[in-house]
């Protein structure tokens, strides 16, 4: 399953306009010292020229971060328990001020410093960054808050089976309803997204079925440097992170990728295949086009050829008829790829701005012995024979 979660605002003074997308923390938080955050950025050529926070009356020393998009604070040292009134403010252009308030309330259980994520969340998050690398695009931050938050999660599911993103109340191990509660209560805001799969036995399996699958993995293709956080217990792996602000174009594969795999079964939640009539799931890979930053897109055209160039008949999900997709599409040929073959992606497509974004791009799919673990265990689950049992003793708790 997947879930993002952002919220935008617009803001206006005289001539000037800024974007707001979030800001927080906000409600009971489980730990001391959360970093205070006011997503907020100015419109075309406007720039942020001063910044401040003020905490229960009291002025901090705040940063703004252009790349981030962001009004920063972290305290020195932790809050007290209680309930705290934060007053944020940003200058554009040396004389329009926006502000925003909130509070939040630091529980009495909450945690002094955080503590350093573990063996097994260290684990989930390398798993991760190896699937980004394959595409080329940054290696995400481990990020001790999100660490607790999918940990908290993973406990929460191995105790109440087939939960799924949903915690309930009064529940064992319960920490907030929703993936941006439980993301809040560990002093994270921001644009956030959470995958999960309940039935893994390796880390590394399970975090390639969860990129494997199409609409999960147009989350976990978030480009740039972002913060991630994972939990792997008993047989629950759960990887929460942030929505990168950074405008660009994501493919995956990615253009000269390799040893793809040549085919993939749908298993997965929300079904792709509830808009189309297929006799079978077993379908060639899954390929994506996301136009990060990007509200919406219009693709006029997406197509798959061979080498011979014979365009490949192909599943489509784009903006428009799939209510899963806004800045997002992905095809899936209705036939397994051949394997060691390169094949040609063409994709034309236009953002909110009506500004063309398309591309030509090329990969390669995996030869004979090529991710041998990888193909195997998927040979084995799109055939039915029996759950992966395949596991790597250093990623293994």
């Amino acid at each position: 399953m997947i879930t993002i979660l952002a919220s935008i605002a617009l803001l206006k003074s005289d001539s000037i306009s800024i974007t707001m997308s979030s800001h927080g923390p906000q409600n009971e938080l489980l730990v001391a010292k959360p970093t205070i955050v006011w997503q907020v950025w100015p419109q075309g050529e406007d720039i942020v020229s001063g910044a401040t926070i003020t905490i229960d009356g009291k002025r901090q020393k705040a940063s703004y971060s252009k790349l981030a998009k962001s009004l920063l604070y972290t305290p020195a040292e932790p809050f007290k328990p209680g309930e705290h009134h934060v007053q944020a403010q940003i200058v554009v252009n040396g004389w329009a001020k926006f502000d925003k308030k909130w509070s939040f309330n630091v529980l009495p259980e909450a945690y002094l410093e955080l503590p350093s994520p573990s063996e097994a969340s260290v684990a989930v998050v390398e798993a991760f960054n190896e699937v980004r690398s394959n595409i080329g695009i940054e290696p995400s931050i481990i990020d001790p808050r999100l660490c607790l938050a999918a940990t908290g999660h993973a406990s929460y599911l191995e105790q109440n089976p087939g939960a799924a993103h949903i915690q309930t109340p009064g529940r064992p191990g319960f920490i907030g309803r929703t993936p941006a509660d439980r993301l809040s209560r560990m002093g994270y805001a921001g644009g956030s997204w959470e995958v999960l799969v309940p039935t893994a036995t390796d880390v590394e399996i399970a975090v390639n079925r969860l990129f494997d699958a199409p609409y999960h993995r147009a989350s976990m293709i978030n480009a740039g440097p972002i913060k991630v956080g994972g939990g792997f217990i008993g047989g629950t792996v759960v990887i929460d992170g942030e929505v990168s602000p950074e405008p660009r174009t994501v493919l995956s594969p990615a253009d000269g990728q390799k040893d793809v795999q040549p085919f993939w079964k749908d298993t997965e939640v929300p079904d792709p295949f509830r808009l189309h009539s297929a006799s079978s799931k077993l379908v060639g890979y899954p390929i994506m086009f996301v136009r990060q930053g990007a509200q919406r897109i219009v693709v006029k055209r997406f197509k798959i050829s061979d080498p011979q160039g014979n365009e490949l008949a192909a599943y489509e999900n784009f903006p428009g008829y799939d209510d899963h997709l806004n800045a997002e599409a992905f095809i899936m040929p209705k036939k397994p790829l051949n394997s060691g073959t390169t094949y040609r992606v063409n994709v034309e497509a236009t953002d909110d701005n009506g500004k063309e974004i398309g591309k030509t791009w090329f990969f390669t799919t995996s030869a004979s012995e090529v991710n041998a673990a990888r193909t195997v265990a998927s040979i084995q689950d799109a055939l039915g024979i029996a759950p992966v049992q395949v596991s790597s003793p250093r990623r293994r708790q």
